[in-house]
């Protein structure tokens, strides 16, 4: 299994713009090893630094979160717990075969309407 990488969508988001982390550190006006240091996580990006590489990017400031999470392992722990969790399962049921009190199992709110069938679903 593979080691993960902080800073994984910053990561992602320089690689499809094409921006390597020698011409990162030209852009940032920054020596190498300063850029090196702070995509690995061993030190932390300056507000001046995140700002500049969000508008470098174009993404929306309101993100910036996902980019630079604290110490850069946030997405990590998002991503070790999606594959841990237990997969969902749904049951189809026609909303003629509902219970006419509730109109749904349990009297719970109703359940979204899959837009090909025109079924309720609901999460087992």
């Amino acid at each position: 299994m593979s080691k993960y990488k902080p800073y994984s969508r910053l990561r992602a988001a320089l690689a499809e713009h094409g921006i390597d982390q020698l011409y990162l550190a030209k852009l940032l006006r920054r020596g190498n090893q300063y850029v090196s240091h702070r995509i690995t996580g061993k030190a932390p990006w300056s507000q001046e630094d995140m700002f500049f590489l969000m508008d470098t990017l174009q993404v929306s400031h309101d993100q910036m979160h996902l980019y630079f999470p604290p110490a850069g392992k946030e997405d990590a722990l998002n991503i070790k717990a999606s594959r841990d969790a237990a997969p969902r399962r749904y049951v189809l049921i026609a909303e003629e075969d509902l219970p006419q009190s509730t109109g749904v199992p349990g009297g719970a709110k109703r359940a979204p309407v899959l837009p090909m069938t025109g079924k309720r679903v609901y999460g087992r």
